[in-house]
């Protein structure tokens, strides 16, 4: 008998997607729950082996649904699909309960192996997974006691964020490539433990860090 997924808040290509994806195989996509209250709906009519919820339907709703589900449904392993990497929020749903996170870019055999994983309740998190949500949550307590070090040329970039630069103009600006201006802006990101160069902006002005 196949091992039934529960998607919650994907979108219908992603629905379709895995469905084609675990087609024939002994994984079966049952169910796209497109909320937060349909998908606890959904499994008390129903019981899955494992749930996939999409980061897209914010962290304010995540950090609420998972202890929702983990409190009445501790058995199925949750997962979570996301479209770009994001070590804050997996550290933080992480704790409490979610035991892996797969990208929307990855290789078709990657996902299907660990939504088997995931079914079979083995693999979780891989031990490269574990140290960077250790950095992260790392990085989040000192956040959160106001201890950011950023390097000299971080607050630079961080600077030209808040003017509401391009990466192209930053480049232009700091005389250095592309690249390295993206590199400098994901470490930003990553430190002050926001999800976008808005947020970063934001931040840097509230807490007048530069």
């Amino acid at each position: 008998m196949p091992s039934s997924v529960l998607l919650v808040g994907c979108c219908e290509v992603d629905y379709l997607g895995l469905h084609r994806l675990t087609e024939g195989t002994d994984i079966e996509i049952a169910v796209n729950a497109p909320t937060a209250s349909s998908a606890l709906h959904q499994l008390s009519q129903q019981a899955y082996d494992v749930i996939v919820v999409d980061t897209e339907m914010g962290s304010d709703v995540l950090m609420n649904l998972v202890p929702s589900i983990r409190a009445a449904h501790p058995d199925p392993v949750i997962l979570l699909i996301s479209t770009q990497d994001n070590p804050v929020l997996c550290w933080r749903l992480s704790n409490l309960g979610v035991h892996g996170c797969f990208l929307r870019s990855d290789a078709s055999e990657s996902i299907l192996q660990r939504l088997r994983d995931a079914a079979a309740k083995q693999g979780g998190w891989s031990r490269d997974e574990l140290r960077r949500l250790s950095i992260a949550g790392n990085s989040m307590e000192s956040v959160d006691e106001g201890r950011v070090a950023l390097t000299h040329r971080e607050k630079e970039v961080l600077q030209q964020l808040i003017l509401g630069s391009t990466n192209k103009e930053i480049a232009q600006s700091l005389g250095v490539s592309f690249e390295t201006v993206k590199e400098h802006v994901q470490n930003i990101l990553f430190k002050v433990g926001v999800m976008d160069r808005s947020q970063a902006a934001i931040w840097a002005v509230l807490r007048q860090a530069v």
